[in-house]
């Protein structure tokens, strides 16, 4: 008999951890939504995406001009979430593949049918 357990646990916040909290969030949103913008417009253009790390180098360039803000968060905060995107990317990449194969296969065994 396999028992799993679950706990819950409630983080109890000051303003000050309330606020940097919210901080953290807002930029690996950020990071996410501009690495999947980027992501989109190099594979239109090329039919390649750049990596989570090529992104990352490219964001911080970016941090020390326009989006100096990104400096009051850890910048595990938008890394992490670039990664993220990466493995999404992945995934989704994986899963057409998959579905290519398979349509590929019926249509190949419908022809044969005919």
């Amino acid at each position: 008999m396999i028992v799993i357990k679950g706990y819950k646990t409630e983080l109890n916040l000051n303003n000050h951890q309330k606020t940097a909290c919210k901080k953290h969030c807002g930029a690996a949103r950020f990071a996410y939504n501009w690495g999947l913008a980027k992501k989109m417009a190099a594979y239109n253009l090329t039919g390649k995406s750049p990596s989570a790390i090529d992104l990352h180098r490219e964001l911080n360039v970016l941090k020390q001009g326009s989006l100096s803000w990104l400096y009051e968060v850890s910048k595990c905060a938008p890394q992490e979430a670039l990664r993220d995107l990466d493995k999404a990317y992945a995934t989704f990449s994986d899963g057409l593949s998959k579905v290519t194969k398979r349509w590929v296969s019926l249509n190949s065994n419908l022809a044969g049918m005919g």
